[in-house]
């Protein structure tokens, strides 16, 4: 099976907004066999929404993690990456070639266009990956404001998904919700988890590093596992899926004096869900029931040390639609893995790589990070 990644970006003109250094300055280099797709939406709505580019700046320190063939040295084979922008309709800005290329394209404004079709996003930079060497690692990763106008896009954008998935590449999402009352298809975040897929939310421009930090450390590649841990990083609400088998697990690093507060949001109707909080020797610290009348399970816990937390959803309807099982988590605290001061990076195992097990700092903590790209 070829696995490989394409990452799909949402942004208007060039701006000089602050990257998220504390995050990035954290996670090593890829050592190659990418071959990536950037997919930029450039809808009209990006120049209220990202109005710095800060994805723009985003999508290009993600370009420098690649291994361009000038660095390619022994048995290491050269990342590859395209870079595709899209709003009505799909436009190929760089085709698949040396990442140093690719970076060249993001210094200079994109013309903003009407409309908004992801699907035709997706299916061009899937095109661009076809014919690639079987053994290259192969992804898809699309970040937009909003949803397909007009609205019969969605269809076409859902098959455009499960026809990445079924050639075994990961779909994920980053998704830019600047209005609360602007939602994602529950149909399309169900089609992105079931190709193995992270779908992340964020508020506002600045944390658009954080949610690329968020699938970063979930991965950008392979099949699905919802057995596996999900990290999650604080001001990214992620899409799950409840168990069929058991609890939904998650991690959080926490800081020794950190207030934080979790939150599990069922996609669709009132679930009865349960949080349930479990330091790293499996001792319980917190439960939270649901609150139907805000729809939502909510648990707040104070950590007395730094440690790794588990947090366990279960509950709600099992079976049946598998959008019945999909919830939202989210973690917020004070802690702010961009504006705060940081350790240095501690990798487990010695010298990593964008292949393997990464450390990157949360608030003042470290938020280990699995990379499997």
């Amino acid at each position: 099976m070829r696995f490989s990644f394409v990452l799909a970006f949402a942004l208007p003109v060039l701006g000089q907004g602050p990257i998220c250094r504390a995050l990035f300055d954290k996670i090593p280099g890829s050592t190659g066999n990418q071959h990536i797709g950037f997919v930029i939406d450039v809808s009209t709505s990006m120049e209220d929404n990202d109005p710095n580019n800060l994805r723009l700046n985003t999508t290009r320190e993600i370009i420098k993690k690649l291994l361009p063939a000038s660095q390619a040295s022994g048995n290491a084979t050269a990342d590859m990456a395209a870079v595709v922008d899209f709003a009505g309709t799909p436009k190929v800005l760089y085709a698949l070639g040396d990442p140093s290329g690719a970076e060249e394209v993001l210094h200079d404004p994109l013309t903003l266009r009407p409309s908004t079709f992801i699907g035709g996003g997706i299916n061009k930079a899937v095109s661009e990956l076809n014919g690639t060497a079987s053994s290259a690692k192969l992804g898809i990763l699309v970040l937009t404001d909003g949803y397909d106008d007009p609205q019969s896009g969605v269809t076409e954008t859902i098959a455009a998904i499960k026809a990445a998935g079924s050639q075994g590449i990961r779909v994920s999402f980053a998704f830019l919700a600047v209005d609360s009352k602007i939602k994602q298809d529950q149909r399309i975040v169900d089609a992105i988890l079931t190709t193995g897929g992270t779908f992340g939310t964020v508020s506002n421009d600045v944390d658009i590093a954080k949610v690329a930090g968020q699938i970063l450390a979930n991965g950008l590649t392979g099949p699905a596992d919802e057995s596996k841990a999900l990290k999650v990083i604080p001001g990214v609400e992620t899409a799950a899926r409840l168990s069929e088998t058991g609890p939904r697990t998650f991690t959080y690093s926490a800081l020794s004096g950190e207030a934080f507060n979790v939150t599990a949001t069922p996609i669709k109707n009132a679930t009865d869900l349960r949080i349930t909080l479990k330091d790293g020797g499996d001792s319980e610290l917190a439960v939270s029931e649901f609150d139907a009348s805000e729809n939502k399970a909510v648990v707040k816990y104070t950590a007395g040390k730094d440690m790794e937390v588990k947090i366990l959803v279960e509950g709600g309807r099992i079976g049946g639609n598998s959008t019945d099982r999909t919830f939202f988590l989210k973690v917020e605290s004070a802690l702010d893995v961009c504006a705060t001061k940081t350790p240095p990076l501690v990798i487990p195992g010695g010298a990593s790589t964008m292949g393997g097990y990464v450390g990157v700092a949360i608030g003042v903590s470290l938020f280990a990070m699995l990379v499997v790209l």
